[in-house]
C-alpha cells in the first residue's frame, strides 16, 4: 500500500480538532481534491507535485489517482486516511511547515509603520462559528502579535514568521495577507508594471496537475481561419498538428487576442501529447 509522506500544517491542525468526513470532488492525473459537507478542501497530491498549504502528499504510482472517482465517500483523521480501497496509515507523514525564504537584507519597522500596523495584533477576533475557525483566529493574532514585537524590538521574526506563513483557510483575513503587508511596508517588495497572463497560467497549471482538459472560455462560440474574407472557415474539432499550423502561418489569429489562446492550447496539447 502507499505511504503518506508530508502533511501540510494547516491541515494537520484542523485533523486535531475534528475528522474529515466528505467525497472526493474532483480527480486529476497527479491530484485529487476532497471536500465536506462545509467546503472545506484537502488536496492528495504525487510528490512531482509537491508540497502546498492544504496538501497531503503521497508516494504512490503515478497512476494512482486514475482508479478514484468523483463523490467516492472519504474519511480522514488524525491517524488514518480512507478512502476507496485504501487505508493509509498518517502516522509515516511528516509535518510540512510553509517557510519564506531568508534575506540578509535587515528588516525593522519604522515608528510610522509600527503605528499603522499595531491595532492588527489584536487581529482577527476568535469569535468565529467552527472550533477551526476560532482556533486558527486565535493562532493568527497570537501570530501577529509576536510577528509586530520582534520588529519593535529587533528580535528574531522567524518563529512568528513560521506561524503565520500558511495559516488560515486561504480566504482573506490570513497570516501571508499580514506578511505581505509587512514587508511591502518595510520596502522589502517592489511593484513592477505587469499583467498575469491567464490563459498562461492555466496552461501551467493544467499541466501540473495532470488535467485531461483545459477549458479557456471566450465570448464567441468559434473563431475561423480567414476571418471576414470570402473564403473564411469557422473551426470546430482540430488536431494539434492543424493548430500549429495555423498558429505558424500568422494570419489568422490577431496577436494581442485570439493568438495567445491558441498558443496555450497548443503548449498544453504539446505537454499531454508527450506524457
Amino acid at each position: 500500500m502507499f505511504t503518506v509522506l508530508t502533511i501540510a500544517r494547516p491541515v494537520w491542525l484542523a485533523l486535531q480538532l475534528r475528522p474529515f468526513q466528505g467525497h472526493v470532488h474532483s480527480c486529476f492525473g497527479r491530484a485529487c481534491n476532497l471536500i465536506n459537507d462545509a467546503g472545506q478542501i484537502i488536496t492528495l497530491t504525487l510528490p512531482a507535485i509537491g508540497n502546498g498549504p492544504f496538501f497531503i502528499v503521497i508516494d504512490a504510482p503515478p497512476d494512482a489517482f486514475t482508479h478514484i472517482q468523483p463523490h467516492q465517500p472519504v474519511t480522514l483523521d488524525a491517524a488514518w486516511l480512507m478512502l476507496g480501497a485504501w487505508r493509509l496509515s498518517m502516522a509515516t507523514a511528516t509535518l510540512w511547515e510553509p517557510s519564506l525564504p531568508t534575506s540578509t537584507l535587515p528588516f525593522s519597522l519604522t515608528p510610522a509603520l509600527a503605528t499603522c500596523l499595531r491595532p492588527y495584533t489584536q487581529w482577527p477576533r476568535a469569535s468565529a462559528a467552527s472550533p477551526l475557525a476560532a482556533h486558527s483566529a486565535a493562532q493568527l493574532a497570537q501570530g501577529t502579535h509576536k510577528l509586530m514585537t520582534a520588529l519593535t524590538t529587533g528580535a528574531n521574526p522567524v518563529p512568528a514568521v513560521q506561524q503565520l506563513a500558511g495559516l488560515g483557510n486561504g480566504l482573506t483575513p490570513a497570516g501571508d495577507d499580514y506578511l505581505l503587508g509587512v514587508t511591502d511596508g518595510d520596502g522589502a517588495l517592489h511593484g513592477i508594471a505587469a499583467v498575469i497572463d491567464k490563459d498562461l497560467s492555466s496552461a501551467l497549471l493544467a499541466n501540473r496537475i495532470g488535467a485531461d482538459v483545459l477549458l479557456l472560455c471566450t465570448g464567441v462560440e468559434k473563431v475561423a481561419i480567414h476571418y471576414g474574407k470570402p473564403n473564411q472557415v469557422w473551426l470546430g474539432e482540430i488536431t494539434l498538428a492543424q493548430a500549429k499550423q495555423y498558429l505558424a502561418e500568422g494570419i489568422h489569429f490577431a496577436k494581442g487576442s485570439m493568438a495567445p489562446r491558441w498558443r496555450r492550447r497548443s503548449n498544453i496539447w504539446s505537454a499531454a501529447a508527450n506524457g
